[in-house]
This record gives structure tokens, C-alpha cells and sequence, in this order.
């Protein structure tokens, strides 16, 4: 192989549509015959990434032909090195690109230097800045088979399976098993009685389930031991009201209950590419939907990197329930629990950590500092704090205090994501429909729950143009701001949301559009 050109360069901020960004994809090739680069095993020394994490970027002399030509671009204008690349390659014999490459694959340099194939590279919106293109361009960028990554691989069975095998209308279920959680507190097992697969659920939604006087509640599945085709369904109830009483009263191994598939907007966000830090925050029975939810953070590949805290307010240890669940999570759950009356026997330092309740001050404290975080591989990011999203559950009071605590500490609003339970545990409902206003426009678009079309496709089907990439949260393309109602999916930490990711959290959503 022949190099043409080497280079390095290091992170710069520059503007892209009105926004500061961090880039180190400008690169100023060196192409004297005594120009070089040093190696190490880390990468190239004097380079340095702003997110993207390859140690050594090459890219194909015969790719700027080819895109240059596609793109009616002027030659000339695209040094080597453009693309942010530290080496630009032409092989000797033949044409060779990517599709000719492997995982694996070891190319000799010269006489002292070998390079292994290590991934591929992202494309994202700055690349279609540097090029000069729209980013609709990422797309077909993409479709050339030239930048497959892990986890475009992740969001496709992502999407594949959101909602896989869920029903119409009732469906009688079998309490197979019956759990004493302590604390008045008691689990029922479920599973289906026609062979039927169960739907897949995403960790946080709940379980509609009819009673014998009709009475319906709604309880969250307080369990999630795989991401697809689960065998069955936990519901926790807290025995303090009358559907709650006839639960705990009435329902044996063997009873039938007829439930609707899972169903709710509150639940762990699996769209995002690279989401930030999670905060889990709860009191009480609020505990289910985020036991849930830190149980899939553990085994789900895109979050197993990605840092989390948990924060838990109960009165002493007799009344948190789930403990030994709780200690078997992930080693990177970092825990933050308050006992407002411990026991005598409650150690302070083992058994809890605080005693109270959390106000602004001490949120601050135990969540304010930035954090590190390794999203891609072994480079150490140092965040900001308000780069997190906070999920809170419980009360209806716990939950304002906790939203006020987190506005003091300047949290955007679009990374607060909440649930009001009742004491039983029974979460408040669901959105059906939603109308969403593009304000630029003054056009309006119906949102329906049986035909969940995400915020880009509703803007698509009222004759809107938007700007799109990658279509899987990947990019950051489709950017737009939300100026009043919420969302879920595709929330960044500057307020801004990925349409093709977001769908309407509230009746009505006004979209900057």
C-alpha cells in the first residue's frame, strides 16, 4: 500500500447551525516525502479525538474520486486528509476499498509498520459539515456499506422487537407464583394460558389488569430478565387500598387475571446511540418501574458502558424492598440511599448512606460533579453533570420535590423524565393520542398510539422537509426543539430532541419547525 498523506490534529470548537461544537475532524495533510507521523499502541502521538475513539483513521484515496464525483464537488477542493483521516491510502495494485476489508485483517506498512482493522468509522453530522453536504447525505453515505457499527445493530433489534407479539384487548394471564417482598409488599408471577408468546415490553411500562368487579388498574412489571420473548410478567403491589386488598386477599397460584399488553410512556429510552449518564430516582413502591429499568441498564449492550446512579428514599431497612436484587446489580450503579427513620440496627455507611430526605443542596452534592464515561472504548470522556437523564418515581409529592431539587441545579427539563404512582404502586396512565404543532409552519399533525410514527415522520406526513440522516439517533441531523409539551426518545442535554427517535409524551407538543 502507498500512503499519500499523514496527519494529526487535536480537538477546536467551530459553529455548526448555531451551536458550539467540538471537532478534531479538520486535519492539514503532510505529504512530503519526509513529513511523517509516530505511532504507539494508543494511536498516533499528538492526536487526539473529540469523541469518536478509532486510534488510527485511514480512509481510501480512490473514496474522494468516487464522492467527488457523485457530489459534483471540484476536485481540487478536497485535499487529502479531508475526511479527518491520519492516513490516506492507495493500494499499488488494484482498487481497494472497504468492501475488500475484515475485522482482523493486517496490512503491512513498509518494513517496521502493521496496522489492525479494528472497527469502522460513525458518520454524524460533522462529517457532512466538513464535506459541505446536507446532512441527508449521512444516509446514502451509509447505505454504501462503507460504516457499519455496533450499534446501528443494537437500535435495528431494538426496533424490531418494541412491541413484538403485543395483543388486542384482554387476554387472561395465570398467577403462577406468589412472592412475600416484605413490607406489605407482594409479587405476582404471570404467564400466559394458550401458549401464546408473551409481547416484548421496554423496563418501566406496566401491566392494565381487570379485576373481577372490572375494576382496572395499572401496575408496573417490576422485573426484566431478557430483552426479548420473556416467559412471563412481575407485577409488586403494596396492599393499602381495595384493589390492592383483593390482590393480596384474593389472588392465589393458580388465579386468572385478564390484562392488556404492556403498555406506558415512562421507560428506559433504548433510541438514543450514545446516551449519557442515567440517574434512577425513587421512593417507595415507586422502586418497581427502576428496578426494571437498572435491570435492563445492566444487560442491554449499548448501556453497559454507560454510568448510572441510583437514588432511593424508604424509612429504614425493614421497608426497602428487593434487596437482594438491588445487591446484584452492576458494579457501576453508584448508590445514593436515604432512610428518614433508621432502625437502631441500620448502619449508616453499609445499610444506608444518608439519613432524610434529599433537598437541592445535597442532590448537588452527591450528583453535581462531572463524571467520566468510556462510551466507544478505552477513552476516558470528563462530562458535565447536567449531561445525565434523571427518571424519578414515586409520589406525587416526592416527585415535585424532586423536580424542584433538579431545576435548582439547572437540569434541563428534557432530561427529567417522571411517573406518579398511588401507594398501591399503580402507575397513572397512558397517552392515546397527541397533536403536534410545527410553530414555523402553523402545520398540525395527529399522533395516535396505534400508529406510533415518530416526531420526524409525523412532520413528513403534513408535507414537511426536514433535515434527516441516519434515521436511528445516530447523526444528530434532525435536531429540533420542543417549545411546549414533552417527549419521549431522542433527548439531548442542550434541550434539543432527535425527531426520528422522539414520540409525544403529552397531549400536545409544538415542535420549532
Amino acid at each position: 500500500m502507498e500512503v499519500l498523506a499523514v496527519s494529526r490534529s487535536i480537538p477546536k470548537e467551530y459553529e455548526l447551525r448555531g451551536m458550539k461544537i467540538s471537532t478534531s475532524i479538520i486535519h492539514d495533510p503532510l505529504t512530503s516525502k519526509n513529513d511523517s507521523i509516530e505511532l504507539y499502541d494508543n494511536g498516533v502521538v499528538g492526536n487526539e479525538t473529540a469523541a469518536h475513539d478509532g486510534p488510527v483513521y485511514a480512509f481510501f484515496a480512490e473514496n474522494y474520486d468516487y464522492w467527488c464525483s457523485k457530489l459534483g464537488v471540484d476536485r481540487p477542493s478536497w485535499d487529502w486528509c479531508h475526511w479527518g483521516e491520519n492516513i490516506t491510502f492507495r493500494h499499488k495494485e488494484r482498487v481497494f476499498l472497504e468492501d475488500d476489508i475484515h475485522l482482523g485483517d493486517v496490512w503491512k506498512i513498509g518494513t517496521s509498520v502493521r496496522l489492525e482493522v479494528c472497527g469502522s468509522r460513525i458518520p454524524c453530522s460533522k462529517l457532512a459539515w466538513r464535506c459541505g453536504q446536507k446532512d441527508q447525505w449521512l444516509k446514502p453515505l451509509a447505505d454504501t456499506g462503507r460504516t457499519i457499527y455496533d450499534h446501528e445493530a443494537n437500535i435495528a433489534r431494538d426496533q424490531l422487537n418494541r412491541g413484538k407479539a403485543a395483543w388486542k384487548g384482554w387476554r387472561d394471564l395465570e398467577v403462577f407464583r406468589v412472592a412475600e417482598e416484605g413490607n406489605k409488599v407482594k409479587s405476582f408471577y404471570l404467564r400466559p394460558l394458550d401458549g401464546v408468546p408473551l409481547a416484548n415490553y421496554l423496563p418501566g411500562q406496566f401491566l392494565s389488569i381487570q379485576l373481577p368487579d372490572r375494576r382496572i388498574r395499572n401496575w408496573t412489571i417490576s422485573d426484566f430478565p431478557v430483552r426479548d420473548s420473556p416467559t412471563y410478567y412481575r407485577i409488586s403491589i403494596s396492599k393499602v387500598n381495595e384493589a390492592s386488598l383483593w390482590m393480596h386477599e384474593q389472588c392465589k397460584v393458580g388465579s386468572i387475571l385478564s390484562s392488556r399488553s404492556p403498555a406506558g410512556q415512562f421507560f428506559l429510552d433504548w433510541t438514543q446511540e450514545l446516551p449519557f449518564r442515567q440517574v434512577y430516582v425513587s421512593a417507595g413502591i415507586g422502586i418497581t418501574p427502576m428496578l426494571a429499568m437498572m435491570k435492563a441498564h445492566s444487560i442491554h449492550p449499548k448501556y453497559r458502558k454507560t454510568p448510572a446512579a441510583w437514588v432511593h428514599v424508604t424509612k429504614d431497612s425493614s421497608a426497602l424492598n428487593f434487596s437482594g436484587e438491588l445487591s446484584k446489580l452492576d458494579h457501576r450503579f453508584t448508590r445514593h440511599l436515604f432512610f428518614t427513620d433508621p432502625l437502631e440496627s441500620d448502619r449508616r455507611g453499609l445499610d444506608y448512606d444518608y439519613t432524610g430526605r434529599p433537598d437541592a443542596a445535597t442532590m448537588t452534592r452527591i450528583l453535581g460533579a462531572p463524571y467520566h464515561w468510556a462510551p466507544l472504548s478505552d477513552k476516558i470522556l470528563i462530562l458535565d453533570a447536567k449531561m445525565s437523564t434523571y427518571h424519578i418515581c414515586g409520589p406525587a409529592a416526592f416527585e415535585s420535590l424532586i423536580k424542584e431539587c433538579l431545576k435548582s441545579a439547572q437540569i434541563p427539563a428534557p432530561m427529567i423524565k417522571s411517573e406518579s404512582f398511588s401507594r398501591a404502586g399503580a402507575a397513572t396512565g397512558e397517552l392515546k393520542t397527541a397533536k403536534v404543532r410545527f410553530s414555523k409552519s402553523g402545520l398540525c399533525a395527529n399522533w395516535s398510539q396505534d400508529k406510533p410514527q415518530s416526531i420526524l415522520e409525523l412532520a413528513e406526513s403534513v408535507g414537511l422537509k426536514p433535515d434527516y440522516g441516519c434515521r436511528v439517533g445516530a447523526c444528530g441531523s434532525c435536531a429540533g426543539r420542543v417549545t411546549c409539551g414533552s417527549v419521549n426518545g431522542g433527548i439531548q442535554p442542550d434541550g434539543t430532541i432527535l425527531t426520528c427517535s422522539a414520540m409525544p409524551a403529552s397531549e400536545m407538543v409544538e415542535l420549532e419547525w
